[in-house]
């Protein structure tokens, strides 16, 4: 870490500095077991959408230095409505950095803006704030409800001292920040001293923020007042220390960042206070260095920005090996960033292929593209820059985060600086500052989902998973105990697996008795971080549903992790059939000529892994039961009518429905039925196995719990155009380019002649791909 530093000294009559060895107890501290820092971006495919449209996205989990994530396998992605009520979640597989997913939506849905969460359970170690929030509008399908006119309206305005406090006789700099019911708003005000006299004045700069700088005199006290339209908002400015000293920053030069130290005469008459400047990024440190200030002029360090760290760094300001200073800025680095030339080498009948090129970039890189049609209203709220460099090193909530890398924002470099002015900061102990920076290991990498339960008698020690075609998949040894357990498994929802004994290496024994714990919910799907919109502070949310969804495979490898077979999802919710009602109907109209009049049952997963039958499936969902008539005839009742039961096309009679109804959940793949005005019909479709007579010699455990598979992605038919603000063209979420930064995609032919692309991705080394562009701009020919 040495010799990093550049200084520059103005105006000093005394002054010492030297690598500091007071300080050295701290970095001990943020160095030992020093946790990884991961962080996360979800890149979806269109900022808006319609109620019957997919979001589509793609998840990006990196370490600190912006690189794939090897360590992590499972990210939750979840979506909230505005009002913090958890509306779905998906847990999807992370290969080599990246994964991909969908929320597709089976009820209605209110208009308005919806927020899309990320984390992986490891990134819970560095606090609930640690978590990937974005925006999205849905057009719901339900009108959007009117405002409460009659709501209170909450003013919130505050006053935030660089680096943490105020120091008398000295300019001080102050940020300030303004919101009306958790939304920014501008403002103008003035700074007030005892007697009411204007000091100066100041202005809201962007999103609700600003800042001023003023000389607090220490026989004063001063009061900022805000307006904010017709209001006027006063606030108590904090009482400036007597002693110490205070630090301001610079970065508006585009080489260096300036650091000035200041004291006053109280401090420096009465001691030659020595203060200790650790330069860091988290736990990531860049230097430090110790000054011994000897009178009340300032001291200016400038620092080359290439040596510091890509986006937000930190500077913070020891006596004594205690914090009593702290300020953020950002840092810039064009060079870790790649532009984006695309070639057209072919057309075909339904599409256009094309080469990209990431410029001055010879590193494999994963990316994804969003096509949209020219004409789209495209304004994202995040991307991978502000993922990656911002958002995670912020510890309030970041209004439009995407805004500070948009090349269309001016000043881009002051408004960053404002957003991390108004941070505000409370680690007054060397304790609070490492526990924030290098917390302890609470939270664990998943590597995939855990399968537990008990089994008896102990046949063997050596039980194994088994798929479909009865192939060792995984082994684990019980040691003379009758608990089991199978780790890192990549299992879908709906995936099932057999368990077996094996002795002598090759004998499989079916266990007697065996107890299945439940799949455990993975982190955060049971408590999530959330932006309460109406007071700018997280909120846990606990309410939720969750969908059971069927969905199409899409192959990844991951060595680290076991794969179970998949098999047929056995459950599916009852208006996702509906919709699928195309495929239900030609799987079984073979059996049912009047299929299309049915509706599918949803079938829990409980009812398979308990090893129910089907009368005790239809007591517990339709109050099903057996009703004799004089001894003569058996008819089956449901919710107080007669109902009538059908196994894979045949009627049951008086004498044969006993025994349908004994039918075990496992040998059933789908349960519809039929409603009549006086009777109901059930119509029961058995798997092949039943079918072919072939008894499954293990039990199988259908996972509850597990992976979302993604499905391959299909552009919509738009109807009414003009409900859709961001119309899609085509979604590629896998691109990997080779060692030369290139790679070969193809666009669906719309008969545009310009698309409006969104490309986000990072490379092996870190660097991160960030362009929003027309692709004629991007054209090379």
């Amino acid at each position: 870490m040495k010799n990093n530093l550049r200084f520059v000294f103005i105006f000093i009559s005394q002054l010492s500095f030297a690598q500091s060895n007071t300080l050295d107890s701290v970095v001990t501290a943020l160095q030992k077991d020093q946790l990884l820092f991961e962080k996360v971006y979800v890149h979806t495919n269109k900022t808006s959408y319609s109620a019957e449209d997919v979001i589509w996205f793609k998840a990006y989990v990196s370490d600190a230095y912006n690189k794939p994530s090897v360590q992590t396998s499972v990210v939750y992605v979840s979506l909230f409505s505005d009002n913090g009520i958890l509306i779905d979640t998906k847990n999807i597989l992370i290969t080599n950095g990246v994964g991909v997913g969908q929320f597709q939506f089976y009820q209605d849905l209110p208009e308005g803006f919806y927020f899309i969460q990320a984390n992986t359970n490891y990134m819970q170690n560095f606090g609930e704030a640690n978590t990937f929030v974005s925006k999205i509008f849905i057009k719901g399908n339900i009108p959007k409800p009117k405002p409460n006119t009659l709501k209170q309206t909450v003013y919130d305005a505050q006053v935030f001292p660089e680096g943490g406090y105020l120091l008398e006789d000295v300019n001080n700099t102050i940020g300030l920040k303004a919101l009306v019911n958790g939304k920014s708003i501008a403002f103008s005000g003035r700074i007030l001293d005892s007697n009411q006299k204007e000091i100066t004045t100041f202005n809201e700069d962007h999103l609700g923020m600003g800042s001023v700088r003023f000389k607090y005199k220490s026989t004063e006290s001063y009061i900022a007042e805000f307006f904010i339209k017709d209001t006027i908002i006063k606030v108590m400015i904090p009482e400036a220390n007597k002693k110490g000293v205070s630090v301001m920053v610079n970065t508006s030069n585009k080489d260096v960042v300036s650091v000035k130290l200041q004291s006053n005469r109280a401090t420096v008459t009465t001691n030659h206070p020595k203060y200790t400047l650790l330069f860091h990024q988290k736990n990531k440190i860049f230097d430090f260095v110790e000054i011994a200030i000897k009178d009340s002029l300032p001291v200016v360090l400038e620092l080359n920005k290439k040596s510091l760290f890509n986006g937000v760094n930190t500077v913070t300001v020891f006596e004594n090996n205690k914090p009593i200073l702290e300020r953020q800025f950002f840092v810039y680095k064009p060079e870790k960033y790649s532009t984006i030339e695309i070639e057209k080498l072919n057309v075909l009948q339904d599409s256009i292929i094309y080469q990209l090129k990431l410029k001055d970039l010879n590193v494999k890189s994963n990316i994804s593209i969003s096509v949209l049609k020219s004409d789209t209203e495209y304004k994202p709220y995040t991307t991978i820059q502000s993922a990656f460099l911002l958002s995670p090193y912020v510890k309030g909530y970041v209004e439009n985060p995407a805004t500070y890398f948009d090349k269309n924002t001016k000043d881009k470099t002051r408004k960053i600086d404002l957003l991390l002015l108004t941070q505000g900061w409370s680690q007054y102990t060397t304790k609070a500052f490492v526990d924030y920076n290098n917390p302890k290991y609470s939270y664990d990498f998943e590597s995939g989902f855990s399968l537990t339960g008990t089994v008896s008698p102990l046949k063997s020690n050596n039980l194994v998973l088994l798929s479909d075609d009865n192939q060792i998949v995984a082994k684990t040894y019980l040691n003379n105990k009758l608990n089991f357990k199978f780790k890192n498994l990549i299992a879908y929802k709906g995936d099932s697996i057999k368990i077996s004994f094996i002795r002598n290496g090759e004998e499989l024994v079916k266990p007697l008795n065996m107890y299945f714990d439940s799949v455990p919910k993975l982190a955060n799907s049971l408590n999530s971080f959330y932006y309460n919109k109406n007071n700018g502070a997280p909120l846990v949310v606990g309410d939720f549903y969750k969908a059971n969804l069927e969905n199409n495979d899409l192959g990844y490898i991951y060595t680290s992790s076991t794969y179970l077979d998949t098999v047929k999802l056995k459950s599916s919710k009852a208006n996702k059939m509906r919709l699928d009602s195309r495929a239900f109907m030609k799987k079984y109209r073979e059996y049912e000529d009047s299929i299309m009049f049915y509706d599918p049952m949803e079938i829990p997963e409980h009812y398979y892994n308990k090893n129910l039958t089907l009368f005790e499936y239809l007591k517990a969902t339709e109050a099903a039961s057996l009703v004799s008539w004089r001894g003569v005839e058996t008819y089956l009742v449901a919710r107080g009518l007669e109902a009538f039961l059908k196994v894979d096309g045949k009627g049951m009679d008086t004498y044969s429905l006993p025994n349908a109804l004994q039918i075990r959940m496992e040998d059933i793949s789908d349960i519809a039925f039929r409603r009549e005005p006086k009777i109901t019909i059930f119509h029961v479709f058995t798997t092949e196995n039943y079918k072919n007579n072939v008894k499954e010699l293990f039990r199988k455990h259908f996972f509850e719990s597990g992976f979302d598979k993604a499905k391959s992605y299909y552009t919509p038919r738009y109807i009414n155009t003009t409900d859709n603000l961001e119309q899609e063209v085509d979604w590629k979420p896998i691109i990997v380019t080779d060692s030369k930064g290139q790679s070969v995609f193809k666009i669906n032919d719309s008969l545009e002649t310009n698309y409006l692309l969104s490309v986000q991705g990072f490379s092996d080394n870190g660097d991160l791909i960030s362009e929003i562009k027309f692709l004629n701009d991007m054209l090379i020919n």
